[in-house]
C-alpha cells in the first residue's frame, strides 16, 4: 500500500538533488540562432594607400573611409569575429586574429593615419582570406585608384567593395628635396620633386 507513497518521495528527492547539481554547476544554455539572425565573420580593409589623401569638401578620402570602417564595425552584433586589414605597402592585421573585442578594434582603427606608398589589396586580399578560412566576408573601403580595386580577390572570398572620393584623376608631389638643404640668399638652389599618378587613367 506504501509503494506509490515511496515511488513520489524517491521521485522529489531525485528532482532535488539534480536541481542542486544544476545550481552549483552553472551550465550555459545552448540555443539555436535563427537564421541570418547573426553577420558572418567581418573583415574590414581600409586603403590607406597614398591616393586616399586626395581632399573633397567633406575632408580627405581617408579621413571618409575611415569614418565608414568605423560605422559598419559599430553596426556588427556582439557575437559576430572581426578584424580590420590595412591596405598598404605591407597589408598587415591590427590584431593577430578574428575577435569579438569590437572595442579594441575601434580604438585601434581610430588611431590609423594613411601613408605615402601604393597599397597592396592582393596581398591584403590574401591575408583577408587565410582569416577567413572558415568563411566570411571581406569589406574593402577604397576610393578605387590602383590596386585597391583592381586586384581580384581569392575566387572562394566573398567581397563587398565600398567606394569613396574621386579615384578618376588622383596626381601626388612626393618627396620635395631641397639642394642644398639650407638656402642661402643670392646662391642657386635646387628644388627636387617627384609626381606620382594613382588614378585609373594616364595624367597629363
Amino acid at each position: 500500500l506504501h509503494r506509490p507513497r515511496d515511488r513520489a518521495l524517491l521521485a522529489l528527492r531525485l528532482l532535488a538533488a539534480a536541481a542542486a547539481v544544476l545550481a552549483f554547476a552553472r551550465p550555459e544554455w545552448l540555443t539555436a540562432s535563427p537564421v541570418g539572425s547573426t553577420a558572418p565573420d567581418t573583415v574590414l580593409l581600409l586603403d590607406r594607400s597614398a591616393s586616399m589623401q586626395q581632399q573633397a569638401s567633406t575632408g580627405s578620402a581617408f579621413s571618409e573611409a575611415k569614418r565608414l570602417a568605423l560605422r559598419r564595425l559599430d553596426s556588427l552584433p556582439p557575437e559576430t569575429r572581426a578584424a580590420v586589414v590595412l591596405v598598404d605597402r605591407q597589408p598587415a592585421s591590427l590584431l593577430p586574429e578574428l575577435t569579438r573585442n569590437h572595442a579594441e578594434l575601434r580604438r585601434r582603427l581610430e588611431a590609423v593615419e594613411a601613408s605615402d606608398e601604393r597599397g597592396r589589396a592582393d596581398a591584403a586580399l590574401a591575408l583577408a582570406a587565410a582569416m577567413l578560412r572558415s568563411g566570411g566576408r571581406a569589406v574593402v573601403v577604397s576610393d578605387g585608384a590602383g590596386s585597391a580595386a583592381e586586384q581580384d580577390a581569392p575566387s572562394d572570398l566573398l567581397v563587398e567593395r565600398v567606394r569613396v572620393g574621386e579615384a578618376a584623376r588622383n596626381v601626388a608631389v612626393r618627396r620635395p628635396a631641397l639642394s642644398p638643404s639650407i638656402a642661402v640668399a643670392g646662391r642657386p638652389a635646387t628644388l627636387s620633386f617627384e609626381l606620382a599618378n594613382f588614378g585609373e587613367h594616364a595624367a597629363d
